[in-house]
């Protein structure tokens, strides 16, 4: 599980412990996904990206990118604390 400030954040939390309380109590692990190293690499990832789904920076229209957390530095800046 993990917390980006993102609206459907809850929904999702809800749902998995539902499902871990309910099953056969699974344990539940906090995690953190990883696309790219640094932050600053976040412009380079979101290019790559936009060539993917063949749109532009400046309407880049991709889902789920509401955030540069999700590089390898935020998750180590995250477990330090």
């Amino acid at each position: 599980m993990e917390e980006h400030g993102l609206p459907f954040d809850n929904i999702i939390t809800e749902a998995v412990l539902s499902y871990c309380k309910n099953g056969e109590n699974y344990s539940i692990i906090n995690s953190h996904w990883v696309y790219y190293y640094k932050k600053e690499d976040a412009i380079a990832y979101q290019t790559f990206r936009c060539i993917n789904q063949r749109t532009t920076l400046e309407k880049p229209n991709l889902n789920h990118f509401g955030s540069v957390d999700f590089s390898f530095e935020s998750y180590l800046e995250k477990i330090k604390c």
